[in-house]
């Protein structure tokens, strides 16, 4: 499995995107896209956007055509780093490319996930996606 949150969640998608190494990925808040980032962030966290823009202005959101495991998208309704249109877009894709796809999308967060009740929601999400992934007959769980 691989997991993270912001940039770390653009690692994920990017690894599920581009090998099977891995049985599945969570991405929390990723960074779908991350010429947008680049483009709309301080001038402090632009060095950092750049690092994760590919030589063709590379975003998941274009690569989710070409997932290869099962991916989980959590993300806080108001993140500022990801467009959630952008986030609902590739998740759409998502779907079409693997049946174990899904998404969570908590109301009133940001880019980081704070209130208990999400986190606990956030971390059940994951844990669930896994145990799909391990034992396919808890799909839905």
């Amino acid at each position: 499995m691989i997991a993270g949150a912001s940039a770390g969640g653009y690692t994920a998608l990017a690894a599920a995107a581009r090998t099977t190494t891995f049985a599945a990925a969570t991405a929390r808040s990723a960074i779908i896209d991350p010429l947008h980032w680049q483009q709309n962030t301080t001038s402090l966290q632009r060095h950092h956007a750049g690092s994760l823009v590919g030589p063709d202005g590379d975003s998941i959101a274009g690569l989710a055509n070409e997932l290869r495991v099962p991916v989980l998208l959590i993300h806080g309704a108001k993140t500022a780093w990801c467009l959630l249109t952008t986030c609902c877009n590739s998740s759409k894709n998502c779907v079409a490319a693997t049946a174990l796809a899904r998404w969570l999308v908590l109301p009133g967060e940001g880019h980081t996930i704070r209130g208990p009740r999400h986190i606990e929601q956030a971390l059940e999400a994951e844990l669930n996606h896994y145990l799909a992934v391990l034992d396919p007959t808890r799909i839905g769980d």
